[in-house]
């Protein structure tokens, strides 16, 4: 049966495929907009063309309302004052040989796939290969590919002959003054690429306990832990500072 006319200009509205097994969420339908119009509509959501579609109106409970029918009839004929509360248009796809059966536009697997063949790929103007292929001929770009290679190489380079002066035991001081102790010297796989020194600060305004990204790379105390480059820090004979003379005068 029909339940009345809806008087609201706009109702929302779920929307269920049964083939597609899936619900389409408050969709907006003009209550004046004719049934086809709606049937339009849930063909661009779902592909079923709207002569292969019959349309129920479900209440919240999930029991038929009205028989959405007849191309040129409002679909506020079929909605009832509360249609906006949670109602839903059951949409069926009566084709027999519909592409969305057993899963036909939602399973990839049957997807036919277009697969180039290389040599034709590699004849193509616009694609990624002959895009790195200009890249790689053109003299700029292999310049400043060079420029940086030879900066990151020289920095590596600063990097270990600085490190070559640093050995597990020794003191350093770093900036701000707070002191420690070389816990570690080498590559830490979970950093930046390059050398690291790991130091054991004397007070705890490290960042963690010798651990990178998980792993322990060397022991302290909480917060008194450290990762820098060797150029970052200043070593040779920085006792602690509790450890230093003071001149009487300095004493309280």
């Amino acid at each position: 049966g029909i339940p009345g006319i809806h008087t609201m200009p706009i109702v929302k509205l779920n929307v269920y495929h049964n083939l597609l097994d899936t619900t389409f969420f408050e969709i907006r339908f003009d209550t004046a907009s004719s049934v086809m119009s709606v049937k339009q509509r849930i063909y661009q959501l779902s592909g079923t063309p709207p002569q292969h579609q019959a349309l129920t109106l479900r209440n919240q409970a999930g029991d038929a309302v009205a028989a959405v029918s007849g191309d040129d009839s409002p679909l506020g004929l079929f909605c009832p004052p509360d249609a906006a509360e949670g109602y839903t248009l059951d949409c069926r796809d009566t084709n027999p040989h519909s592409m969305a059966a057993n899963g036909g536009l939602q399973d990839l697997s049957r997807v036919e796939k277009y697969e180039m063949a290389d040599h034709v790929y590699d004849e193509r103007e616009d694609s990624v290969r002959n895009w790195k292929r200009k890249l790689a001929e053109d003299p700029e770009v292999q310049a400043k590919i060079a420029a940086r290679k030879a900066a990151a190489d020289a920095q590596r380079e600063k990097l270990e002959q600085a490190a070559s002066a640093v050995a597990v035991g020794d003191r350093c001081e770093i900036v701000g003054g707070n002191r420690g102790t070389v816990r570690f010297v080498g590559d830490i796989p979970e950093l930046k690429p390059g050398v690291w020194v790991g130091i054991e600060l004397d007070e705890p305004v490290g960042r963690h306990s010798g651990e990178a990204k998980g792993r322990q790379v060397f022991e302290c105390a909480p917060r008194c832990g450290l990762f820098l480059r060797p150029t970052q820090a200043k070593f040779g004979e920085y006792p602690p500072v509790d450890d230093l003379d003071l001149d009487s005068e300095d004493e309280l």
